[in-house]
């Protein structure tokens, strides 16, 4: 087995039990979390229905129970 193929395992081993593609990035040595987006993300296929899901703030609340009448 070549190097390359323990960093690969490594990072897919990772990535597969929810560790933050950002500290597996900082692992690997990637010098931005493109590098390694393109190449793992296959591994993450829940992340954009996840991020789908989450409750986005209504465009005219500024805190938790402040409400901007216009």
């Amino acid at each position: 087995m070549v190097i390359y193929s323990y960093r690969h395992f490594f990072a897919s081993h990772c990535l597969t039990r929810n560790i933050p593609i950002t500290d597996v990035a900082e692992w690997m040595g990637h010098k931005n979390i493109d590098v390694t987006f393109k190449t793992y993300r296959h591994l993450m296929p829940g992340t954009i229905s996840t991020a789908a899901t989450i409750p986005q703030p209504h465009p005219h609340r500024i805190g938790p129970f402040c409400v901007i009448r216009g």
